[in-house]
């Protein structure tokens, strides 16, 4: 009876910190990482929330806080004595820019067409929608439309009901698909270029064939 009496001590002990920690240790601090190094103001925001709760309402906040959360992808939370988190984010980069004809507010995106935010303004690339497009569509959209950015300094792309239009160096048209392979068709680009262009001058290159239409 002794050793049993023993052993529902031990396990008591072991057990009572688990249960007990989480209602009554205050939050007083959170640190707050991301792969890029401190979390964004935005984010930053958002983990501050659970600050000053019990260990368990702490966490909970943190979980329901960055998982709808449109700028996190991810994330991890530890517990660190006496009453510190330490909270790890994958955070969504924005890769361009998305605007409605007409409209002013940006929608921001990440390389996966996932919505990161919105701005009254931009540095980044950006993809001026005149019709509906799919999740699927923006990716594709906004990884093109990236890729002629670092290489033409081409800021702004039209995204039509049949097409993705840039206007490039020296005035000239780049018409591509709406999907496909960016590498391939950015790569068909750059040859086209490097043959025709100097030999004569011209003013598109629509890439939405499998023999590419110059003009």
């Amino acid at each position: 009876m002794k050793y049993v009496f023993l052993a529902a001590l031990v396990l008591v002990v072991l057990v009572a910190p688990f249960i007990v920690l989480p209602r009554v240790v205050v939050i007083k601090k959170i640190d707050c990482e991301s792969q890029f190094g401190p979390c964004s103001d935005i984010v930053e925001n958002a983990v501050e929330s659970a600050l000053g709760k019990n260990l368990r309402d702490a966490r909970k906040t943190l979980k329901n806080s960055l998982s709808a959360h449109d700028k996190v992808s991810d994330f991890s939370v530890t517990f660190n004595l006496p009453d510190n988190l330490e909270v790890f984010v994958v955070e969504r980069k924005a890769y361009a820019a998305v605007v409605s004809k007409g409209e002013q507010i940006y929608t921001l995106i990440d390389e996966d067409g996932e919505v990161v935010g919105t701005s009254q303004d931009t540095q980044l690339p950006i993809i001026v929608l005149e019709d509906e497009v799919s999740a699927a569509d923006l990716s594709f959209a906004a990884a093109i439309t990236n890729a002629i950015y670092n290489l033409y300094q081409t800021r702004f792309g039209r995204l039509t009901n049949d097409a993705i239009e840039f206007e490039i160096k020296d005035g000239i048209k780049a018409i591509f698909p709406r999907e496909g392979d960016v590498e391939v068709l950015v790569g068909s680009l750059q040859l086209i270029l490097a043959k025709v262009e100097s030999e004569v001058p011209i003013h598109s290159v629509d890439l939405r064939y499998k023999n590419p239409v110059v003009k």
